[in-house]
């Protein structure tokens, strides 16, 4: 920023800034692209390390902390874990069986009331098309709540609208 007083830079990334989070992540994409083994994924702020063996973690982290270091970057210990065989990541429970839902974010889908109108439904539908790869046929199942929520249709909640909510809910919640 350059004002009559001088210029002005940033030493972290600003709030509210439209394009802060993009440009965030392609600092972090750039700093982590060059490492050789493919055991890292970077979200912004949220870094996970992996690996097969604990003597290889500990390379991993230690090359991970290189790059943070080299960026000038800081790490709060008291949101670090280390060495951990399961973890929550976005949302999302992580072990070495796979990606499964988080049971916290099921359990509020589980408490969704009924939308009453248009928004809700939208707000619905966004919270659930994050859980979409869990879901078979999700397309199928929200195609009667995506029909309300196009211009020119009144709103009328039915038992085909009402049979749709509470399949999604239930896919949800039994989902892997």
């Amino acid at each position: 920023i350059t004002t009559p007083y001088g210029l002005f830079e940033f030493n972290v990334m600003p709030f509210g800034l439209v394009n802060a989070p993009a440009t965030f992540q392609r600092l972090m994409d750039n700093a982590f692209k060059n490492l050789e083994e493919n055991n890292i994924l970077v979200y912004l702020d949220d870094i996970i390390v992996f690996s097969s063996n604990p003597e290889d973690h500990i390379g991993h982290i230690n090359k991970t902390f290189e790059i943070i270091r080299s960026l000038n970057m800081k790490l709060k210990v008291e949101k670090c874990e280390f060495f951990k065989d399961k973890i929550n990541y976005l949302g999302f429970l992580i072990d070495k069986n796979g990606i499964k839902t988080d049971p916290e974010k099921v359990k509020s889908v589980v408490e969704w009331n009924r939308p009453v109108n248009c928004k809700e439904v939208k707000t619905f539908l966004g919270f659930i098309s994050y859980y979409r790869q869990f879901i078979i046929n999700l397309s199928t199942l929200e195609a009667p709540l995506r029909e309300l929520t196009k211009n020119g249709v009144d709103w009328k909640w039915g038992p085909t609208e009402e049979n749709s909510f509470k399949h999604i809910r239930e896919a949800i919640v039994n989902a892997p």
